[in-house]
């Protein structure tokens, strides 16, 4: 399982290493760059490697490293871009201004009355499970909000490790650009725990005072987020008003609060919704933080040093899920696989590529060391969550096999994408959706 001390040790040890790599490009003179398949990736991420022409600020931690050839000190958001990001689906249109017109909206009074209630059709849900639970969640009621009007409101607390997670702070030491308000329901007091009946949702904002406050909303009760998204989003297609308030539908289409009360309900990438707008979402809302950035960028440089930094390198994200799968997964398989899948899995890629190295992220690293020993296979996982979800997104291609993680690491990446054909569920749906490659 992933190591779980705080953050600022992590950080703390990602910048060490940075200083350790920098001093000996001081001393031996000798200058290290991450040369990336795609000329697109090298172009975004050339000054933040080549530590020793730019010293970088980390903005979440305040401090700067000085250049000793220069003495020049330039901030992180000065040479990390916030990018368009490719096209990354398949026979799938983006529309690219519904995001940009709903977003500007997000924190606009006339939401609310007097007292802090909203006045608009709102969604709501709880967030249970780890990263990639979390990032489905998110992504399906952004999703929501741009294409039907709903006002979004994140969980205050998430079933995260605890019942008592902060939402809003975890997501934005990952992600840039987490604007969206928050809200809570009555006595949620433990871990996957489903939301009783005669349960409310709170409010809170500054007309409650930063109170806990009732609103007395009525709200749609459902289970699950399939297939109730998509059939409002057919009915809105259908009275010509996709992409506005589902008031604009003049009563056509159903219009009322939705609240997914079931723990598991939303935490899953459901992508016949949100096909059409992730493109945008990744771009508006899943670009990942200064530091998470930094701390991946490190984690692959240490890999181009060890092959040579060879220029024409192409880098493959693998990702290992098992401990808790091990049991999980036996609803529908007998066993997880073993190594004999991501060795056919490599060799599918060598094949395709003279020169390709595999970066290795899991939540059982004991078992990868075991088993995935190739030499051209590097175990770099386990800084945090975060940061190896950066680094798969960072390569030119991906190995996956269960879970949630895996499956939006492959999306971010944007490149091939090899499956087992054992998966199920969450990667099965993304990889019949994508076209990906099952072996």
């Amino acid at each position: 399982m992933y190591n779980r001390y705080s953050r600022r040790r992590k950080w703390g040890l990602a910048l060490a290493i940075a200083g350790l790599y920098y001093m000996c490009n001081v001393m031996f003179g000798t200058k290290f760059e991450l040369q990336y398949l795609h000329t697109a990736k090298l172009q975004d991420y050339e000054d933040l490697l080549n530590l020793d022409e730019e010293a970088l600020n980390i903005e979440d931690n305040k401090d700067t490293v000085e250049d000793e050839n220069d003495d020049k000190i330039v901030k992180a958001n000065d040479i990390i871009e916030v990018l368009d990001r490719p096209e990354i689906l398949k026979n799938v249109h983006s529309d690219k201004n519904v995001g940009d017109e709903l977003d500007a909206d997000l924190d606009n009074p006339e939401e609310y009355d007097s007292g802090g209630c909203p006045v608009v059709p709102f969604a709501f849900s709880g967030m249970t499970g780890r990263l990639g639970n979390t990032m489905s969640t998110y992504v399906n009621f952004i999703a929501l909000q741009w294409k039907l009007g709903y006002k979004y409101f994140l969980p205050k607390y998430m079933n995260h490790q605890t019942w008592a997670d902060p939402t809003k702070p975890y997501l934005q030491s990952i992600f840039k650009n987490v604007t969206f308000p928050t809200a809570s329901w009555s006595q949620p007091s433990r871990q996957f725990r489903d939301a009783a009946e005669g349960e409310v949702v709170l409010f809170n904002n500054s007309r409650t005072k930063y109170q806990e406050k009732d609103c007395a909303k009525e709200y749609l009760r459902v289970g699950n987020v399939e297939t109730l998204f998509s059939d409002l989003y057919e009915c809105a297609e259908q009275h010509g008003c996709a992409g506005k308030s589902c008031l604009a539908c003049s009563g056509e289409c159903l219009c009322t609060n939705i609240w997914v009360t079931t723990a598991t309900g939303a935490n899953f990438p459901y992508f016949n919704f949100i096909g059409s707008v992730l493109d945008n979402v990744i771009k508006h809302h899943l670009q990942f933080t200064d530091s998470v950035i930094y701390g991946a960028s490190e984690v692959i440089r240490s890999v181009a040093m060890a092959t040579d930094s060879l220029v024409d390198m192409v880098y493959i994200g693998v990702h290992v899920r098992r401990t808790d799968f091990d049991q999980f997964s036996k609803f529908w398989i007998r066993s997880l696989v073993n190594e004999s899948y991501f060795e056919a899995a490599m060799d599918h890629f060598r094949t395709k590529h003279q020169h390709v190295v595999f970066l290795v992220v899991s939540d059982d690293m004991a078992w990868c060391k075991e088993h995935l020993t190739s030499r051209d296979t590097f175990h770099i996982g386990g800084t945090s969550p975060e940061v190896d979800m950066a680094i798969m997104a960072r390569c030119n291609g991906s190995i996956i096999d269960y879970g949630t993680f895996g499956l939006w690491g492959a999306v971010l990446s944007g490149g091939e994408v090899v499956v087992t054909s054992q998966t199920f569920r969450d990667v099965r749906w993304a990889a019949d959706f994508f076209g990906w490659t099952y072996i």
